[in-house]
């Protein structure tokens, strides 16, 4: 009987990880627009895929 457990169980376990992880993310989102933290010009710039390109940005303005 564990068998079959076993093959399912990581089946199921990846969407619902996929909602925790889903979850987290909007409520990070969420939290940051509440108190005024959320720069929606740098969250919708695709230019700015790491922190590094980021920081090279903001010397680069100075």
């Amino acid at each position: 009987m564990v068998s079959p457990i076993l093959a399912i169980d990581p089946i199921i376990d990846m969407p619902r990880t996929m909602i925790n992880v889903t979850g987290s993310l909007t409520n990070a989102l969420v939290v940051d627009k509440m108190m005024g933290n959320l720069n929606l010009d740098d969250y919708n710039d695709m230019s700015l895929n790491t922190l590094d390109s980021k920081a090279n940005k903001e010397s680069a303005e100075k």
